[in-house]
């Protein structure tokens, strides 16, 4: 197969199912989906996310501002948390990032393919809680929001910009990397996350 025939987005959803599927699995985003989902359980996601994405957001600071395609997510979290009456946690180290061209859009594919399934968590986190849920719904109700149009700019720069397998592989590493960070920060932070988190006394 020639690159020409690669389809790098193709690539990217098949190498990051594994690691997709997993993050699904933790507790913060089982009980966010999940029938019973209360304000604390939307109050421990968006701490945990918060703390991610400040991490990462400090780590890739000058290269994901500079990108057009990468939508800050930490200021939108830290709004939510600060409405719902929360402490803003400490921001989580997300260890060394590569700012390689490739491995960047990886990073981007990751976090703006997340965006399509905020509408679908606004609309689950709306038909449960309803009113009461108020501003910690504002986070998924922003990203969520012309998501789909946003996604089809990513998608045409990934195909323009990952033209070889190397390049794909890269990208390819950036958006596991994402997953994988998330993921052992919901399963490792969980357990402090949530009590303390609950309301402005102490941060995580």
């Amino acid at each position: 197969m020639s690159p020409t025939d690669i389809d790098p987005v193709q690539v990217l959803r098949e190498r990051t199912r594994d690691a997709h599927r997993a993050l699904e699995t933790t507790p913060p985003v089982r009980r966010l989906m999940a029938a019973t989902v209360g304000l604390g359980d939307v109050d421990a996601f968006l701490c945990l996310s918060y703390r991610f994405f400040t991490g990462l957001e400090r780590a890739l600071g000058h290269a994901l501002s500079a990108s057009p395609l990468y939508r800050t997510r930490s200021l939108a979290l830290g709004e939510a948390l600060t409405a719902r009456g929360l402490v803003l946690p400490s921001a989580a180290d997300t260890g060394n990032w590569m700012e390689d061209e490739a491995a960047l859009l990886g990073v981007i594919y990751t976090v703006e393919g997340s965006s399509l399934g905020a509408a679908v968590i606004d609309q689950h986190l709306r038909a449960r809680l309803g009113a009461e849920a108020g501003p910690a719904l504002e986070y998924f109700r922003r990203f969520g929001r012309d998501s789909r149009e946003h996604w089809m700019h990513v998608v045409h720069a990934l195909r323009c910009s990952l033209r070889d397998e190397a390049q794909i592989g890269r990208a390819c590493d950036g958006a596991i990397r994402v997953f994988d960070g998330m993921h052992a920060l919901f399963e490792r932070d969980v357990a402090h996350c949530l009590p303390s988190c609950q309301r402005a006394s102490a941060p995580c």
